[in-house]
């Protein structure tokens, strides 16, 4: 392009196209760099070097001699001399200049006239100038740049130590509070400032939940055959399994021989009741589980009594500020632990067996796209004569065994 500039448009007194096509043919290659064979890319660097040494310094001045000083070649070369030392470094840049001028010089006095180059030489001052200048700048740009990256590096390791102390914390807070807590107070940091993330987390509001409760059946029984700490052991072998799959879905609290979990509606109101369903049917198999191994040696089997209920329920946080105890209460929450009362009922318990699940109406309404009341056991409360205390408007319970329960596991799991 620059040669028909120089040749036709604006003519100058010299032109040379085969120095320019070498200049271009050095430069070709860098156009598919990625695309060097292995055995090649060493050479990069090298090539790099020759290609910015002919193509500015050297091209610039041998013609700078060759068009007898023109102006045009002297705010050319000024310009090649500017951007050489905007590119590169201070001392590469004047490497540069001097390696290419002396190159232009000798090629200049073997091939054409000596009194040229020394003509050239008294320009070299005024080359100097956007050198000298421009290295200073491109010095200070340095200079810049590099604090930018020790500043960006400092940020990239605070960022890295916040990055693992919130994930220390957070994974502290793991071992004293639900995850589904620790989740949502996670989304809301994102938000909002520690203080109003707390005020959302623990304020109290009326929400839709699935909620179970589970009560060990003559738990007091336990104590004469076993010591306390082996009844607590025992209980702690029921309750591990549920409390370390199930915090991702639910809030869960452990009271004694009693587990109590609900999920509410803030990730679905569809999914409320189901992820509850899933969850005591997951509870059901590892109770089998352990009454397998304690039959094997020969001792008694537990009988849990659980309740899956669903309905409104104020959430929220009843402890002082200070603690951290988000939980609801509410009709809904006593009816739950009043429908698990009915399992201590023998007609209730002659009809389904041990470790069955009571499913409230609207639990089962809920959850029947999770399992359908085909399934489940109808319990007329009227027709036993059984009432619910405090509910006596209930009148009738659906009993989920553990035969079915166990028929569902896998389909729980995958739900969880």
């Amino acid at each position: 392009m620059f040669y028909i500039i120089w040749r036709y448009a604006y003519p100058q007194p010299y032109e040379n196209l085969p120095i320019r096509l070498v200049g271009c043919l050095l430069a070709v290659p860098f156009l598919f760099k990625d695309r060097w064979p292995e055995k090649t890319v060493r050479f990069q660097p090298l090539l790099f070097q020759i290609t910015v040494v002919y193509n500015l310094p050297f091209i610039f001045s041998f013609f700078l001699i060759m068009n007898g000083f023109s102006q045009v070649w002297v705010l050319s070369t000024l310009g090649a001399v500017f951007v050489l030392t905007v590119l590169l470094d201070w001392r590469t840049s004047t490497t540069y200049v001097v390696l290419g001028t002396v190159l232009s010089g000798i090629y200049t006095i073997v091939l054409h006239d000596s009194a040229a180059f020394a003509v050239y030489l008294k320009y070299v001052a005024i080359f100097m100038f956007p050198l000298v200048f421009g290295g200073i700048f491109n010095f200070k740009l340095q200079r810049y740049r590099n604090m930018q990256r020790e500043f960006e590096k400092r940020l990239r390791k605070i960022a890295d130590q916040n990055a693992k102390m919130t994930q220390e914390q957070n994974q502290l807070l793991s071992f004293f509070l639900s995850n589904t807590i620790i989740s949502r107070l996670g989304q809301l940091r994102k938000k909002f400032d520690l203080e109003t993330a707390l005020a959302i987390i623990t304020g109290q509001e009326q929400r839709f939940c699935g909620i179970m409760e589970a009560d060990i059946r003559n738990f007091t029984k336990m104590f004469v055959h076993e010591s306390e700490i082996e009844v607590a052991q025992l209980v702690r072998r029921c309750f591990t399994d549920i409390t370390d799959i199930g915090q991702d879905l639910t809030v869960i609290k452990l009271v004694g021989d009693s587990i109590f979990m609900y999920c509410d509606d803030k990730n679905g109101r569809e999914n409320t009741v189901p992820n509850i369903l899933a969850l005591a049917i997951f509870f059901v198999h590892s109770v089998e589980e352990i009454n397998r191994l304690l039959v094997s040696r020969g001792g008694t089997p537990l009988n849990f009594g659980i309740a899956v209920h669903a309905g409104e329920a104020i959430y929220g946080n009843l402890a002082a500020d200070t603690l951290i105890d988000p939980t609801i209460i509410g009709i809904n929450v006593n009816k739950t632990a009043r429908l698990e009362e009915l399992t201590k009922v023998p007609e209730v318990r002659n009809l389904i067996g041990i470790n069955t699940i009571i499913i409230s109406e609207e639990a089962a309404r809920y959850g029947q796209s999770f399992i359908s009341r085909r399934l489940l056991i109808p319990i007329h409360l009227d027709e036993l004569d059984i009432h619910v205390r405090d509910f006596p408007n209930v009148k009738k319970v659906y009993g989920l065994p553990s035969e079915i329960a166990a028929a569902y596991f896998d389909h729980a799991l995958e739900r969880i």
